[in-house]
């Protein structure tokens, strides 16, 4: 299946995804808005930021891709624009 990248439209939507990643673009959330991402493959898929894109593992200051694993489910929350927390289950 596809690679998915989010769009602005996906903000307060749970985006089903497919593909080996999804990828988190510049300039297309707002503080405050949140995007939900279920992982419905048997493997792990990877949540990539873009240039210029920060993404912070709830709870740490450690900022990176994110590994989401078969089945996992991830809360993006952007914090200011272009930086995002990421929280749920099977997040690393």
């Amino acid at each position: 299946a596809a690679n998915y990248t989010l769009a602005t439209g996906d903000a307060g939507k749970l985006v089903v995804a497919n593909g080996a990643n999804v990828y988190v673009l510049s300039s297309i959330f707002y503080s405050g808005q949140n995007v939900l991402i279920y992982n419905n493959t048997a493997t792990n898929m990877t949540i990539t930021q873009n240039a210029g894109v920060t993404l912070y593992l709830a709870g740490g200051a450690i900022a990176g891709n994110r590994t989401l694993a078969q089945r996992g489910y991830a809360r993006l929350t952007c914090i200011v624009p272009n930086t995002f927390v990421v929280s749920g289950t099977g997040i690393s």
